[in-house]
């Protein structure tokens, strides 16, 4: 850790109950189901709030009750954006032309609080969501080279993290959940979300900042919750179809520098990908690679294909 990151932990850790975003927040949304921060936007402090919705949701959906605040804007989009993935390239599109803003934070709107470590070590468990952001933002913007930063994984994520997160301040992990963007960065050419539809946004944003090297800033010592009761029906791996089509994307995008792993936990994404800068081929991509092009095969054959092929090698090694 650097002099200036210490300086920066040490500030945060003395006043991260008084901290709170000052940049744009920004949150595509969908259906305004239960347990979203769409119903608490007085939790995320005072900053600017740009909310994106359906054209078709805004009033279905009751957005129209939240929409009562001079800090609060609604974006009604077309549904042709009907997308979590193009959702998000739409965002930076938006945000190009506004030459006012340069840095904003993308959360997810089922985003609710989380834990933070501070530089002794100390956990602080359920924080209120501004004061992490608002860690955050402040560690954020004291680097003048940004791209993207976010938090080294979220709440789905906790069981697999054991290391101490202080000593792994800026590596170059992917991010989910909470984006925080440099408006600069975009506006200039800087590597975008792809306008894509069924794939994995986030992975791919990992894949083509590694790719193109570009680095980005992780602050692995604050880790976020999401409201776990919400209805998955609106989650982009809605049902197995979806969760075969996102991952078998994916491999598609990243080719034989996909990392494939088979997951027991899910039924959804039994077969999950990560990407590894400089990783060789892997030692199965000629069987995996037919597959991927057999267009008389389904999502869920193809995936269901190469966990066969995986767990062969996983086996043989």
């Amino acid at each position: 850790m650097t002099n200036k990151e210490l300086e920066i932990m040490n500030y945060i850790k003395d006043n991260y109950s008084n901290l709170e975003p000052t940049i744009p927040i920004v949150i595509p949304s969908y259906k305004n189901r239960e347990g979203t921060i769409i119903r608490h936007l007085e939790d995320l402090g005072n900053s600017e709030i740009y909310i994106f919705v359906y054209e078709d949701d805004y009033t279905k959906s009751d957005y129209n009750d939240y929409d009562n605040k001079p800090n609060v804007h609604f974006i009604k989009i077309n549904s042709e954006w009907r997308s979590i993935q193009r959702k998000r390239y739409f965002i930076q599109e938006y945000f190009k032309n506004k030459s006012d803003i340069h840095d904003y934070i993308m959360i997810d709107d089922d985003i609710l609080d989380g834990k933070m470590w501070t530089i002794d070590g100390q956990r602080l468990i359920h924080q209120p969501i501004k004061n992490l952001l608002g860690a955050m933002c402040y560690a954020y913007l004291q680097h003048d080279n940004r791209t993207y930063a976010g938090p080294e994984c979220c709440e789905i994520a906790w069981g697999h993290w054991n290391s101490t997160p202080i000593k792994k301040y800026t590596t170059n992990h992917s991010f989910f959940q909470v984006f925080f963007i440099s408006n600069d960065y975009i506006r200039n050419g800087g590597i975008r979300f792809r306008d894509l539809e069924s794939f994995g946004e986030d992975c791919i944003l990992h894949f083509d900042l590694e790719e193109n090297n570009q680095s980005r800033i992780c602050f692995p010592w604050i880790k976020f919750s999401f409201y776990k009761d919400s209805d998955k029906k609106y989650s982009i791996a809605s049902n197995e179809l979806e969760g075969a089509k996102v991952v078998i994307n994916t491999i598609r995008i990243m080719g034989d520098k996909a990392i494939l792993k088979r997951s027991s936990k899910s039924k959804k994404f039994p077969l999950f990908t990560r990407y590894k800068k400089g990783k060789t081929i892997n030692p199965y991509w000629n069987e995996v690679e037919p597959i991927l092009n057999d267009d008389s095969k389904s999502y869920i054959e193809m995936r269901n294909e190469i966990l066969k092929i995986v767990d062969k090698y996983n086996k043989d090694k």
